[in-house]
């Protein structure tokens, strides 16, 4: 009987040595799981932040994009008005201050 004790309590070693062993192992998994979660977490966070500031830029580029549409859209009017009569007949009364034979004009005194 004593040789059937001495096995029991070596059997009995071996399982509670490999049982140990298993918890080890899986607390070693679920903190390594952890650890992985929590870097993907301040990763996430970090790239969602950076997707924010990237949509900002970029509608802040769209506005100005926007914006030289128009400016570039009032040239052309002003490139169509400068090639008219008008256009002309504006900048020699104003800057040349040439007239026309029968036109009176009246100056404002300052």
């Amino acid at each position: 009987m004593g040789c059937n004790m001495a096995k029991r309590n070596t059997r009995k070693k071996a399982a509670y040595r490999k049982n140990l062993q298993n918890r080890f192992s899986m607390v070693l998994v679920t903190l390594v799981v952890v650890v992985l979660l929590v870097v993907v977490g301040i990763r996430s966070y970090g790239l969602t932040q950076k997707r924010e500031e990237l949509q900002n830029q970029m509608n802040e580029v769209l506005e100005l994009q926007e914006k030289e549409k128009q400016k570039a859209a009032e040239l052309e009017e002003y490139a169509k008005y400068t090639k008219t009569l008008k256009f002309y007949e504006e900048y020699a009364k104003k800057k040349l201050r040439l007239v026309y034979e029968d036109e009176i004009i009246f100056i404002k005194e300052e």
